[in-house]
Order: C-alpha cells, then structure tokens, then sequence
C-alpha cells in the first residue's frame, strides 16, 4: 500500500471498542481499493478482532471526528524496525474512568492521602486509623472517607454506635436522583466517638461507606451498591462519570468544616471504583505492597496501565505516588529483598527509559523515589486491630512501635512538622 507508510501511522488513530475490535483511523485520504486490501490482510491476521466496519478508515469515514475529539494513550510500537509512538484510543463499556486523564490537586482544597492496595489483608485501613489518631494529636483536623464500598470497615474501627445517618453509597445513589443538597450533607459525616479531644487536639471525622441507615437495614445494602457504581446521565447528553461524582463529593464534603487533611480508604484491586480515588482526586497516592508475589505482580499490571495516562508538566501525578512496605520483618536483610522486588517492578512499568533532567526516572538508591518505601513493622497487637474494643492501640507508645516511621514520612509528605518517637528506628 502505497499511501500506508510510517507517516500514516504516526498521525493516524488506533481505535479498539467495546468489544476489543481494532480500526486504524488515517488523517490522509484512502483509496478504496487499498481499505478493501488492509481489510483482507487484517482479517487473515487479526480474524474476530478486527472491527466490522472495516480495519481502515480514514478522514471521511463516519466517526472521524468522534475519534479526533477522544481522550487518546500514546502507544510504542516496532515500524520497519525502528520504535514509533503511536494514537490509541480504548472504548470501553466498563472500567472508563481508568481512561480519565489525572486530575491536579484542587485549589483551595486540603490536601488527600489515598490508601490503596493490591490485595485486602495488608494494614491499610489500619494504617489510616492510625495516622488519623497521629494527626488529630499533632492538632490537624482530618476527614476520613470510605471509599471501600464492597468491603467497609473504617466506621467499626472509629464509631461505637454512632455513625451517621448516611454514607458514600447513598451519595452516590442520590446523585442520579437530583443529588444530596448542602443543608442534608451533614448527615453524611460523624466525629469519631472514639477520640478523647483534649485542648489543642484535632478532631476526626469521616464520611463512612454506609450509614447508620443501612447499618440497621442490612437487606438494603446490595441493592444500593448495584445502584451506586453507575454514570449520571447528564443534562448535555454528556454523562457524570463515577470519578466526576466522588470528586465533587469529597471536594464537597471538606468543605462543610475546616479540615487540614482528607484521607481516603481505596477499594483493595483494579476495580472501577478504585481509579476515582488514585487519579480522580488530585490525591498523593500511598500503594501498600507486602513481599509477596501477588503484590508484584498486581502493581505491574496497575503501573503499566498509569504509565500511558498523560501527564501534566506544571502538576506531575507520577511525583505524588509512594509506595508503603506493609507488615515489614525487622531484618535489614528482609527490607533489602523487598526494595530490589519493588524497584524492578517500578522501573520496569512506570520510570521513563531515557535520560535526562526532564524524564522521569530515579537511581535505586533516591529515597525521594516512589519506589523507596516508607515502612511499617509488622506487630501482633495490629492484627485484627478493634480499637473499640482495645483501647490501648491508641497510645503513641502502643502505635509507634509499628508505625511511627510510616507516621513520619506521611507527615513530611503532608508538609506537617511532627517528632514521631520512631521505636521501630533501631531495627
């Protein structure tokens, strides 16, 4: 094909749908008789996967400008052997808010921690109890929300009885019923019954995974999660993504006080709720990974996937990621393995390969790299952790000992001033 070169490729469009079917759209003109032959080429090679409105198109073809206009991946491809970047856009009928674009920090808007993990079972609800408790005695003001929809756990770890009338579901349920207005959104969030303010001590709130509501009405539960995970047709024709939603919804929810800190429980795994608090938030994002080779092998397919998003150059997502070794042995020889398991897996999916000042990348030993871990020690008191019914785990002297370097590294990423006594800095 005379007219299909590299140039073509290079400012032309992957277009792969719903259904996984591949179309190339071309900016330049195409001759039929040169469509029907990359048609039959495609379809010996490609078969089932090549799209049924024909495998080639180009600028009058219907769609084009559907596709010009679309949130595209930059793709490296092998073209006569040498690497060209290429336009792909993804349709897809679920899981579309993982192709949103990073949102940047809101303006005005206190700053957010996102808990997220591969896997359940690693620390990380505990985790943010813990630093909550840390932040409400450094005197900060923090707002925790759930968004561990199909698995909540942070109201039983901070209410005794006494949670809200409504959570995060039913937010995300009355969105497509004319939304929750300001004078109902305090009944959406409680203080904790849990912390003993004393003079000079912070408050902590949260905005749960359900209410009191739903508490006392279990049979309601599946009926609103089925209900909750859906886009908002729009008044435009335009429909409100899921990612749009939880972001007015937390940017809403801290402002009915004033709050130095949001924190946010992710969904454990790549699930479509997940990708509203990692790029949806403007949020510095804390991964937890234990050395286990689920953890590995899940944040490979999750960095392969967050190294394609775009990247704006004055806001930099990739610097607001972090990764947290979770239930850490003391040896040093343990955190040793673990941090060359995680810098393979970081650098081989989500560092850039070139050099140079503006490329994003970092030597193994930058402790200012997503890849150098902050680090929390395993402890037998922390398992299954029930602060309502022990309440010693909320003593520095209890908590420290497992998490005091993690609580120091969270407040310097926070920019807060904290003297955390590092029990664990001996090991």
């Amino acid at each position: 094909m005379d007219s299909f070169d590299e140039s073509t490729l290079t400012s032309g469009t992957f277009l792969r749908d719903g259904f996984g079917r591949l179309s190339f759209y071309s900016v330049r003109h195409i001759k039929a008789s040169e469509k029907k032959a990359f048609n039959k080429l495609a379809l010996q090679k490609l078969g089932l996967h090549v799209s049924p409105h024909g495998a080639l198109q180009d600028a009058d073809s219907p769609g084009f400008e559907a596709i010009k206009q679309s949130e595209k991946f930059s793709l490296k491809l092998t073209v006569q052997d040498k690497e060209a970047s290429v336009c792909f856009v993804d349709r897809r009928f679920f899981g579309r808010d993982w192709l949103h674009p990073p949102v940047a920090p809101a303006a005005g808007a206190p700053p957010i921690l996102v808990f997220n993990s591969i896997k359940g079972g690693v620390g990380r609800s505990t985790a943010l109890f813990v630093l909550s408790i840390a932040l409400s005695r450094a005197g900060k003001n923090v707002l925790l929300v759930d968004l561990d929809l199909e698995a909540p756990g942070l109201g039983a770890l901070l209410f005794d009885g006494s949670a809200p009338t409504f959570g995060v579901l039913d937010y995300l349920v009355e969105s497509a019923l004319g939304g929750v207005s300001d004078d109902d959104l305090p009944m959406f969030i409680s203080s904790s019954t849990l912390i003993d303010r004393e003079i000079g001590q912070g408050r902590v709130d949260l905005m749960p995974a359900v209410g009191a509501l739903t508490i006392q009405n279990p049979k309601m539960m599946m009926a609103k999660l089925s209900r909750a995970l859906v886009e908002v047709p729009g008044d435009t024709g335009r429909p409100t993504t899921l990612i749009e939603q939880i972001n007015e919804m937390i940017i809403r929810a801290s402002s009915t006080s004033h709050y130095d800190v949001v924190l946010v429980d992710a969904r454990a795994g790549l699930s479509e709720i997940t990708a509203s608090p990692i790029i949806g938030l403007g949020a510095t994002n804390l991964f937890f990974a234990t050395d286990h080779p689920h953890s590995y092998e899940g944040y490979r397919y999750l960095l392969s996937h967050l190294s394609m998003l775009p990247v704006d150059a004055s806001s930099d997502w990739r610097s607001r990621v972090h990764f947290v070794h979770a239930k850490a042995k003391a040896s040093m020889e343990a955190r040793e393995l673990f941090n060359d398991k995680l810098y393979d897996v970081v650098s081989d999916t989500f560092y850039e390969e070139d050099e140079g000042d503006d490329v994003f990348n970092y030597s193994y030993d930058d402790k200012t790299a997503p890849h150098s871990p902050f680090r929390i020690f395993f402890s037998s008191e922390f398992i299954d952790a029930d602060p309502v019914e022990n309440a010693s785990l909320l003593e520095s002297d209890v908590y420290n000992a497992a998490f005091g370097s993690f609580i120091d590294a969270a407040f310097r990423v926070l920019g807060f001033n904290q003297e955390v006594e590092d029990a664990a800095a001996s090991f």
